[in-house]
């Protein structure tokens, strides 16, 4: 009785997890292969998994020679369901960390196998004992083989878990994934239910680790620009607020770093939108956003302020590091003008700050550095600008 009360509580706190995390998830698109379409299935397919492992408490709790049809059914849905749930999530990190990439039948095909492979092993069971056995009383044990799907499984998960990481070194860390988390939580679950036996706790782990997803989520839509892809002012504030707050100034000047900051804006933007419309001039703020990602990789903080002005934070030891960058931007608006055929040309103008400790040892007036950054900037434009009256236009291009 204790054993069943113990897993009633955590299947149901898992299905109720399953449930807030779902309904306050919203599908816009309707295609099977999305990542909101992804995520819905995995969600349900979990939830399911917790509904299953519910009803084989109680099975336990009231064996009978009756129950082993139930059993068999119970205990064959429970490991397919639990292998599409890791399939699911498998998919949805390769569209959520590709999200331009496409998936064609034939790679969903090939994909689907091990849940497949996990049904058909199930469902042969009542002849082979590979994966499920149920007695004669109808009481469930392991089969000779319940290892394939705890191999399968995990296999997908992890995979899933290792995509991310694998392109955050190029750049995406922009994209909020709390995959080490999840993956802490996910993997504690399933170890202790391997090592009991009896008590369902993967499931509820899961559900877990989809509610961490879900609070990444909102904060993914509130702090990056959808546009874009690069955060938002909303998040440059916050995150120079937190500098300030926790003196973490102080420790970055007294290691000899700098707080620096680029803010750009892109040339003739106006004549874009107004010769060729602002479906294109929108594809304009795309690319010089996604060019700006990859020049800030995992050291900087690329962020639109607003229209056609970005800004680029990062921690420099030298204005020489902040020339690089620059000399970088300027490098990958010249590639993308001469690799496409656009109507127009990607250009833009830049003012440079930094930030020391001179100004009263540590800051702790963000409207204060902020003022001092837009003034910075602002005096560098000036000299910017009033060197190109007497010569033709430099800008980054």
């Amino acid at each position: 009785m204790n054993e069943y009360l113990a897993n009633a509580t955590l299947c149901a706190l898992g299905i109720l997890l399953d449930f807030i995390v779902f309904f306050n998830l919203k599908t816009y698109r309707k295609d099977l292969f999305t990542e909101d379409r992804c995520l819905h299935i995995f969600i349900i397919a979990n939830a399911y998994v917790c509904i299953s492992d519910f009803f084989a408490a109680l099975l336990r709790l009231y064996p009978s020679p009756s129950n082993y049809w139930l059993v068999m059914t119970n205990y064959t849905l429970n490991y397919t369901a639990l292998t599409l749930s890791a399939y699911m999530w498998l998919v949805y990190s390769i569209l959520r960390t590709w999200p331009e990439r496409r998936i064609h039948s034939w790679q969903v095909f090939l994909s689907s196998l091990p849940v497949t492979v996990v049904f058909l092993l199930c469902l042969s069971s009542h002849w082979t004992h590979w994966i499920i056995r149920v007695n004669q009383l109808g009481v469930y044990s392991r089969g000779h083989y319940y290892y394939i799907p705890w191999l399968i499984d995990p296999l997908l998960i992890i995979t899933g878990f290792l995509l991310p990481f694998l392109k955050k070194e190029k750049g995406k860390r922009y994209r909020f994934f709390p995959f080490k988390r999840m993956f802490f939580v996910v993997f504690l679950g399933a170890l202790f239910q391997n090592i009991t036996g009896n008590l369902c706790t993967i499931g509820v782990s899961i559900s877990v680790a989809l509610v961490i997803l879900t609070l990444c989520l909102k904060d993914e839509q509130v702090y990056i620009d959808t546009l874009t892809g690069v955060y938002n002012r909303q998040y440059m504030m916050n995150y120079l607020r937190s500098m300030t707050e926790h003196n973490k100034l102080s420790k970055i000047y007294a290691s000899g770093k700098v707080l620096a900051g680029i803010e750009l804006d892109l040339d003739h933007f106006k004549e874009i939108n107004d010769q060729y419309g602002h479906a294109m001039g929108d594809a304009a703020l795309q690319q010089f956003g996604s060019i700006l990602r990859e020049v800030a990789g995992q050291d900087g903080i690329p962020v639109r302020t607003g229209g056609d002005e970005f800004m680029l934070l990062f921690h420099s030891y030298t204005p020489g590091e902040v020339d690089q960058h620059i000399q970088l931007i300027r490098t990958k608006l010249q590639e993308f003008n001469e690799k496409h055929t656009t109507p127009y040309q990607l250009q833009s103008s830049c003012g440079v700050a930094y930030y020391t400790n001179e100004h009263d040892q540590v800051e702790q007036d963000i409207d204060a550095l902020l003022q001092r950054m837009d003034h910075a900037i602002y005096q560098e434009k000036v000299r910017h600008h009033a060197s190109l009256n007497s010569t033709p236009r430099n800008s980054i291009n």
